[in-house]
């Protein structure tokens, strides 16, 4: 297990096209699992490579367990990297693949047909060992590419969206396996998603980057509770923001006094309240009536836009509570005043 210290770290691949990290400074825990999380473009990747040596920041520093290693090859960190294509070699076997950094490494024979066995067991693969990469599916070749990596015993395992080009059942296995595994092994492990799903499944915490700069470094409920301000909010499915002045624990806007739980102060704010938040019928507070405007099925959920005073509120339903409900209608909601976050 090894403690990552990330301080500062700055990154700029082409003048005029703004630097790909800015300032970066995070501090992962010996044992913990962490998601870099971001849009394309944000420096998720660019983080990922940097603590793996792959390329060199323009500024910055990172330390495993206190010891700087900007300085050492990528063979010397400790540190291996588990890419979206699994990049195994084709004319091996799939034991041969899981084995090859043993065999770099000069261990005996007989030891890593032992540990890649046992690994194959780890991956849910026994007795693929004979197969070629060219006879596995897409989750088979991306475990076999895990295996490979962890059979090292890496001081630090990187993960750069290695479940991004599976099906979505597939995905939901691999992420049980890599879960399951990185509990078992308590490898520190930093893996890179744009999938904001995939990472409150997996991480103990998340890093969400935008714009080449970290906003918010947090356990995943802190994401949907208490975002620090709103394009992270947005980022984590809020819809509704409501622009106004908090007074103590009353919040006015167009809707009228809203009631809060908390006391805010005295300035101008916006507040938020997740759409699967907002509850239908009347309630001891914040009460409203409005007229729906859509209603979209999506499966699991059911979006619904009311417009109160103006305002419009955006919901989301189980479906059976949806049911019955179409454009037109006059809809009573509220909003639980412990549901209510407000941004100065």
């Amino acid at each position: 297990m090894t403690q990552i210290s990330v301080t500062r770290l700055c990154k700029d691949y082409a003048a005029g096209e703004g630097p790909a990290l800015r300032n970066l400074s995070l501090d992962v825990n010996s044992g913990e699992m962490v998601a870099l999380l971001g849009p394309s473009g944000s420096g998720k990747t660019t983080a990922l490579k940097i603590l793996g040596g792959l390329i060199a920041p323009d500024s910055g520093q990172v330390q495993f367990d206190g010891k700087p290693v900007l300085h050492l090859a990528p063979d010397r960190r400790g540190a291996v990297m588990v890419f979206q294509n699994p990049l195994l070699f084709p004319y091996m076997t799939v034991a041969e693949n899981i084995g090859f950094g043993l065999r770099m490494r000069g261990v005996a024979r007989n030891t890593i047909r032992d540990r890649v066995e046992d690994m194959l067991a780890a991956v849910r693969l026994p007795g693929f060992g004979p197969r070629r990469p060219s006879e596995l599916s897409g989750g088979q070749a991306q475990r076999v590419a895990l295996a490979r990596a962890l059979i090292l015993h890496p001081a630090l395992l990187l993960l750069d969206e290695p479940l991004s080009s599976l099906d979505t059942h597939l995905r939901a296995d691999m992420q049980d396996l890599i879960c399951a595994l990185q509990k078992e092994t308590r490898i520190t492990t930093i893996f890179v998603t744009h999938d904001q799903a995939e990472a409150v499944a997996m991480a103990d915490r998340v890093a969400l980057l935008l714009d080449g700069s970290l906003r918010q470094f947090d356990e995943p409920t802190a994401f949907f509770r208490t975002p620090v301000d709103i394009d992270v909010a947005r980022f984590f499915g809020a819809t509704t923001f409501l622009p106004g002045h908090v007074r103590a624990n009353i919040f006015d806007c167009a809707l009228g006094p809203l009631s809060l739980s908390h006391v805010w102060g005295n300035r101008p704010a916006t507040a938020t309240i997740r759409p699967e938040a907002i509850r239908l019928g009347p309630g001891t507070a914040n009460t409203f009536t409005g007229t729906i405007r859509t209603c979209q099925f999506l499966g699991t959920q059911t979006a619904v836009t009311v417009d109160v005073a103006d305002t419009p509120l955006r919901l989301s339903l189980p479906p059976d509570q949806a049911a019955g409900l179409a454009p037109g209608q006059p809809l009573t909601l509220h909003l639980p005043p412990d549901a209510l976050w407000i941004f100065p």
